[in-house]
């Protein structure tokens, strides 16, 4: 019996999206953005950063996509009013 290892290499998992022809989502090609974008949710959080780090990231790579987010959530738009 031939055993595949569990754990997909980041190869892998971008052969797979380009056979399908999907994009990744922008936040992939962040600086670390197959380190803390991966798994059910970010992991930016559990990286040690606070909340402020963590819009404060994905404001340097998408500041549209953060303000869209401050309109309905409470914690982006307190990060935008000091930015």
């Amino acid at each position: 019996m031939i055993r595949r290892k569990q754990n997909s290499t980041q190869k892998e998992w971008l052969d797979v999206w380009n056979n399908i022809n999907i994009p990744l989502p922008k936040f992939y090609f962040y600086e670390k953005g197959f380190i803390l974008g991966t798994g059910p949710y970010s992991s930016i959080p559990r990286q040690g950063s606070s909340l402020h780090d963590c819009w404060e990231y994905v404001y340097r790579y998408d500041p549209g996509a953060v303000a869209e987010a401050g309109k309905l959530i409470e914690s982006v738009y307190d990060f935008l009013r000091r930015v």
